[in-house]
């Protein structure tokens, strides 16, 4: 399910920046995942065809308005 989520779920393929696996952490089996930095945007689709744009900050996701969006993305790929 997750090889699915990951295949269908951007708008280009992000397996390149992608690893995962189960681990043993705290005596627990937990399932990691972990994005290496990006060299270009990425947008993950949401149902009915729309698009979202998300940024870290610290250890949260944050979604970003199509303004805050192209701010990011020019100060970050293009600036």
């Amino acid at each position: 399910h997750f090889d699915n989520l990951i295949k269908h779920g951007f708008t280009e393929p992000i397996d390149a920046i992608l690893s995962f696996g189960f681990e043993e952490v705290d005596s627990k089996l937990v399932f990691l995942v972990n994005v290496s930095k990006s060299s270009k945007p990425r947008f993950l689709k949401v149902k009915g065809g729309s698009k979202e744009f998300y940024i870290r900050r610290s250890a949260s996701s944050n979604i970003l308005d199509i303004e805050e969006s192209v701010k990011y993305i020019i100060d970050k790929w293009y600036a």
